[in-house]
């Protein structure tokens, strides 16, 4: 199956039970959470409750910015990049990627930070 997708927002099935504002990436067809060095598709948006419900998905080339979890303290305007369990983090891990320049600050783990994503994706290390 192909998609033409001409907007900032796709539906996926969830494949896990999720948090909402987590980084996803595509496997076998359905989300899985991404991890610290995965290319992340873009941010569930809602948090999933069952494995095959739809979830809508915040493309990483969607313009604007997006709501994501810090995986710790985050300054504002500071970039960030891939962490594990689909957060973010100021701290870039080895083979990890840029997602973007936070807006907004996080204090600690778990805290929500407004990410604008970097322009073309997640760019290399």
């Amino acid at each position: 199956m192909s998609y033409l997708i001409d907007g900032s927002m796709i539906s996926f099935v969830a494949g896990a039970v999720r948090g909402a504002n987590l980084r996803v990436k595509l496997s076998a067809g359905v989300l899985a959470t991404a991890g610290v060095t995965d290319r992340a598709i873009g941010v569930q948006e809602v948090a999933s409750l069952t494995t095959t419900e739809a979830v809508a998905v915040r493309l990483r080339n969607a313009s604007g910015t997006v709501e994501m979890v810090a995986s710790g303290q985050i300054s504002e305007a500071a970039p960030v990049y891939g962490a594990a369990d689909g957060k973010v983090s100021a701290s870039q891990a080895k083979d990890s990627f840029m997602y973007g320049i936070a807006v907004t600050a996080a204090a600690a783990n778990n805290d929500f930070v407004t990410v604008m994503p970097h322009a073309s994706g997640e760019a290399g290390t």
